[in-house]
């Protein structure tokens, strides 16, 4: 922390007043009081700065670690576990299968998140939020998030908009997922469903790495209420 008016703290010489001559107060705390807000007033026209510039930017890697990522993701990224390592002020926040404590040694905080998922909180989100609490506010960084993107949310759209709001930049890592047919990962409902009235649901699909299409039906038992076509690439 640096003083951008350094001369300014010899305000802080009036904190003596209250105990002087004419000035001097009858009640002791009253003129501990009194000296307290001249002090006060004298530091904060100093102008303290904490001057964060100069200090070594943080970088934060967020590792998706769940079941599905490939195992062929999970090798591949422990490359880029051990590139982090190389900086200085280096931060690493994981969820899913642990990592060998010899592989993460070189972190200067390794922090893990329970997979299970919370109320309105994805272990990816949590994650994230994690990441920007590494960064204090005003200080220089930037956070790399690794995933597959199946566990979105539009909580962790808040937690990245968080960061940005920080002028934090976010990388994104895309890893690849295990084979796995076409699976939808989000539903949200834009309009509440009744009975004679239209209503809007969207639905985000992963699909395979080749590719697919087919249709989404909604159904109330066996009674089939909407049907929608989807084609696309993985």
């Amino acid at each position: 922390m640096i003083l951008l008016h350094p001369f300014m703290l010899l305000l802080g010489l009036f904190a003596l007043v209250p105990w002087l001559g004419p000035w001097k107060g009858t009640h002791t705390l009253q003129n501990i009081m009194r000296s307290l807000v001249f002090l006060a007033i004298s530091f904060a026209m100093s102008m303290p700065h904490l001057d964060v510039k100069e200090a070594t930017p943080a970088r934060i890697l967020v590792l998706d670690r769940s079941a599905s990522i490939s195992e062929a993701a999970k090798k591949q990224s422990l490359i880029q576990v051990a590139e982090f390592q190389k900086s200085p002020d280096c931060h690493l926040v994981t969820f899913g299968a642990p990592l060998d404590s010899d592989d993460v040694s070189g972190f200067s905080s390794v922090t893990s998140i329970e997979v299970h998922r919370t109320r309105g909180q994805t272990p990816l989100s949590a994650a994230i939020a994690r990441a920007q609490a590494l960064i204090p506010w005003g200080a220089s960084g930037s956070v790399t998030v690794a995933s597959d993107a199946l566990a979105t949310r539009p909580d962790d759209d808040r937690a990245i908009a968080a960061l940005r709001q920080q002028k934090i930049p976010v990388h994104w890592v895309q890893l690849e997922t295990v084979i796995r047919p076409t699976t939808p990962v989000g539903v949200n409902w834009q309009t509440p469903l009744r009975k004679g009235s239209d209503s809007r649901i969207d639905v985000r699909l992963v699909l395979p790495a080749a590719g697919g299409n087919g249709a989404l039906i909604l159904k109330s038992g066996q009674l089939e209420l909407a049907r929608s076509g989807f084609s696309g690439a993985g």
